[in-house]
């Protein structure tokens, strides 16, 4: 994983002082404070090797020494930890509703956080909240920003590499239609501040940050499931860029299918149809409610419609309504019909579930693995384990920060 010139994330090769680079440092991130000679043992590089990197480190401001280890003989060693003073990030989630922005020290604890609605969806707008967003953290933080080395923003929806376009920010009828031009808004921010910034896909920066901060998720091979918005993919420990995997749905499996084909097979399988963004919990459940269906949701609601939310479907489903249990299980069924594709192709060890839909807990997860059962080979589907996001609405922009952070490891 790289930053390409016009600031988009992307996959490419890492050279050998790269490598060692983001060994050395995420060791010390993970398991600091630490000796030197500890670091040495557990990664298998000679005290020599270790100290021409270390030194370059302490130079940059990237490590400190965090007082002495107790001694087994001899000299007490020095332990060694990143230097949370001294370097800072941004991480953003521009999101469908809002734009989520925080600064993070150098070991990803945050210092401030910020929510701002989102914009209206044109370069100017876009651009300028942003750049208010960003202020506002930095304010709130008291950090100086000259110690701020990055600022990444993950997107909802995909970014398009032949036009430099974020996709995916409004739809019209399910389809997504791009509308920004980051590299312009890449050049504004950096212009206004002065810190190296990127973009990339949400979903892919959420399973990120969920494989650098839930300890349960540390695994080489990762999948990061969006109830509606996406997916991300973690293989040895990288992002996989190489698609937009939020567009991987049933129609890209049966296209070669005929119109009566895909009937009789959705007639027989409705739970299989393409999976969008207009077929989210919310939505579903205003479509009922709509219809005039009797549903405790309602009652919940209180006569304002715009309170509708995830979060209040599940606590209807958690009191035993039978329509927001059944519309909990519908999801659950199309998520799990997702994740066992994606578990027959990448054979990952940990699938994470996030969006808010995790809250619905063993209504959601139960029907999710019966699924996953039926229709994922089943050598994969033993060794894989299902898991709630721990990160919650902090997904996306922590991930950016720990892509962030993960950048800053690579050039030291």
């Amino acid at each position: 994983m790289s930053i390409t010139k016009d600031g988009l994330f992307k996959y490419q090769a890492l050279n050998e002082r790269q490598r060692k680079n983001l060994m050395i440092l995420d060791t010390i991130r993970k398991k600091g404070p630490i000796s030197k000679a500890s670091l040495s043992k557990q990664l298998k590089y000679s005290v020599v090797t270790l100290s021409n990197y270390l030194e370059e480190y302490f130079k940059k401001g990237f490590v400190r020494e965090a007082g002495m280890d107790i001694s087994s003989g001899g000299r007490r060693p020095v332990l060694l930890e990143l230097n949370k003073e001294e370097v800072f990030l941004i991480g953003i989630d521009f999101n469908r509703e809002s734009m989520d922005g925080i600064l993070t020290d150098f070991m990803l604890n945050v210092i401030s956080e910020v929510k701002l609605p989102r914009p209206q969806i044109e370069q100017g707008p876009v651009e300028e909240s942003l750049a208010a967003l960003i202020n506002e953290v930095i304010k709130n933080s008291g950090v100086d920003v000259s110690k701020i080395k990055f600022i990444a923003a993950g997107v909802y929806g995909s970014i398009g590499e032949k036009n430099a376009a974020i996709k995916g920010l409004d739809e019209d009828k399910g389809k997504s239609r791009a509308t920004i031009y980051f590299t312009n808004v890449k050049k504004a921010i950096e212009e206004k501040f002065n810190i190296r910034t990127f973009f990339g896909e949400g979903a892919s920066f959420a399973a990120f940050g969920e494989r650098a901060k839930n300890l349960d998720a540390e695994s080489e091979n990762l999948l990061y499931i969006f109830q509606d918005v996406g997916s991300g993919v973690v293989i040895k420990g990288e992002i996989y860029c190489g698609t937009n995997l939020g567009s991987v749905d049933l129609e890209g499996v049966i296209g070669a299918l005929s119109d009566e084909e895909k009937l009789k097979f959705r007639e027989k399988s409705p739970y299989l149809k393409p999976w969008d963004s207009q077929m989210s919990l919310k939505n579903e459940a205003r479509k009922v409610i709509e219809r005039g269906v009797g549903t405790k949701i309602v009652e919940l609601l209180k006569g304002n419609m715009e309170a509708l939310s995830d979060d209040i479907i599940i606590k209807a489903a958690q009191e035993n309504d039978e329509i927001a249990i059944e519309l909990i299980e519908g999801v659950a069924i199309n998520l799990g019909v997702r994740i066992a594709y994606l578990i027959n192709l990448f054979s990952p060890q940990v699938v994470i579930v996030g969006g808010g839909i995790e809250k619905a807990g063993e209504l959601l997860f139960g029907q999710v693995k019966k699924t996953i059962e039926k229709l994922s080979l089943e050598k994969a589907s033993k060794v894989v384990k299902i898991l709630p996001s721990t990160l919650g609405e902090r997904a996306v922009s922590l991930g950016a920060a720990s892509v962030a952070l993960r950048e800053s490891f690579l050039e030291a």
